[in-house]
């Protein structure tokens, strides 16, 4: 079955409850009980703690461990080849963590749910988690 990596702002739609997210949630709940495998970036796995640590939400830190877990969500690390196609790919050293991550997927012939999708318009499997199962 088909790999499908979540980006950082799914997390963030989730944690911070944002519009929508118990929408976002049902997604992800679909796409893993349609039997895709959920992954993340290692990149993606280190600006969600970072970003915990930042902003002193130690308290999430076990709820979000608790969500790969429940999903069986494998971190997966960077390859050399990953880091290969980002330094091909990438011309903005800010957006760098973005293109380590697309690397990631573009390696593995994965699905890239996002909801900064023109972020990653060099990636041919890219959308939302709402347009993934739309599509799907």
């Amino acid at each position: 079955m088909h790999e499908v990596f979540l980006d950082t702002n799914v997390f963030i739609k989730i944690f911070n409850k944002e519009k929508d997210y118990e929408k976002t949630i049902d997604s992800i709940a679909e796409i893993k009980s349609k039997g895709y495998n959920l992954k993340i970036s290692c990149i993606t796995h280190f600006e969600i703690l970072w970003g915990f640590a930042l902003y002193g939400e130690d308290k999430n830190v076990r709820k979000y461990e608790k969500l790969l877990e429940t999903l069986e969500i494998e971190v997966v690390p960077l390859t050399k080849k990953d880091v290969e196609v980002s330094a091909k790919y990438c011309r903005n050293k800010a957006k760098i963590r973005d293109y380590f991550i697309g690397a990631s997927v573009k390696n593995r012939n994965s699905y890239l749910l996002t909801y900064n999708t023109s972020d990653f318009r060099w990636l041919e499997k890219v959308s939302t988690p709402e347009d993934f199962i739309e599509h799907r």
